[in-house]
């Protein structure tokens, strides 16, 4: 299992990626986490590569910053150059108003300036904005992940962005405590992909990532 932390404001970014560092070991990897806002974001990252961290989350609503921002693209050029993985939460987020800090069509732009070839749109792209997922982000390099999907898409919805972005590019993602593991494995089980493709999406991708 992965854990995604997120430093909700600059301060708690120290104790974060202590605790991050503390609680990962063989079954059970930590991401780190920093906010855009805070001092020196691209030395944390560094700090955090050199520690042996996989990747960190960003999470635009909680820390809000728009996908395409200034501080948010410098960012994620320096996670690129120091090969993290970045696991971005995309679209809507329950309970928080608009405007969407990462949409769809504002993800796909930053392509402009980074390959996101190791960057996960969490919730399949674009959290409730699965319309504009398939308008904008299919056969993009994003990989997607399957976070509190099973929660509140319709399975047909689901398989239909995951067919056409392609099974090599999906992750198996629960967002617990708000989805449970087993119901998130049971969708995509019910969807009725070949054994191969399945395999990929329950942990295949994650293993090769």
């Amino acid at each position: 299992s992965v854990v995604a932390p997120i430093a909700t404001k600059p301060s708690q970014t120290e104790s974060i990626n202590r605790y991050a560092r503390e609680i990962s070991h063989d079954g059970l990897l930590s991401f780190g986490s920093l906010h855009p806002h805070g001092d020196d974001p691209e030395g944390t990252l560094e700090r955090l590569a050199e520690a042996g961290f996989r990747g960190i989350k960003l999470h635009p609503e909680f820390q809000d910053f728009f996908i395409d921002s200034p501080e948010s693209l410098r960012l994620l050029k320096c996670a690129e150059r120091l090969g993290l993985l970045v696991l971005l939460h995309t679209g809507k987020d329950v309970g928080i108003p608009p405007p969407v800090h990462c949409p769809p069509e504002r993800l796909r732009g930053i392509l402009d300036h980074v390959s996101g070839a190791r960057i996960i749109a969490a919730h399949l792209g674009g959290f409730g904005q699965w319309d504009e997922v398939m308008k904008y982000l299919i056969d993009t390099p994003f990989y997607f992940d399957t976070a509190v999907v099973a929660e509140f898409a319709e399975a047909g919805v689901a398989k239909s962005i995951i067919e056409a972005h392609g099974a090599d590019r999906v992750l198996l993602g629960s967002d617990s405590p708000w989805g449970g593991q087993k119901k998130a494995v049971d969708y995509i089980r019910g969807m009725g992909f070949c054994a191969a493709d399945e395999a990929k999406i329950l942990g295949g991708n994650a293993c090769r990532l």
